[in-house]
């Protein structure tokens, strides 16, 4: 249904932008299902309040996750802004992202 919609002749009418991605730089939806189980598992808890992308690496996110929080930094990427995800990529997939609120 989702991809009729977005994909069909109505979502090629008012949502063009959706059908320039090519379907290979999508985020396989299994990758997000991972990601979400093992967050609602806790994995992730060192991490809460900072940018998740399904595209990360958990596990390279929370090997970090210790000297971030030892030194006050607003993402892994270290910077010590605090400006958060949106301005600062993430370490691993390059990309940005608003934070949560």
């Amino acid at each position: 249904m989702v991809e009729e919609s977005l994909l069909g002749e109505a979502g090629r009418r008012w949502r063009p932008q959706i059908t320039a991605v090519p379907p290979e730089e999508y985020t396989p939806a299994q990758r997000t299902g991972d990601l979400l189980v093992r967050i609602a598992a806790g994995e992730a808890d060192p991490l809460s309040g900072r940018f998740l992308h399904a595209e990360d690496d958990l596990d390279e996110l929370l090997a970090d996750a210790g000297r971030v929080a030892a030194e006050g930094t607003c993402s892994p990427c270290g910077c010590g802004s605090g400006r958060g995800a949106e301005d600062n990529p993430s370490p691993v997939s390059g990309r940005r992202g608003r934070v949560a609120a």
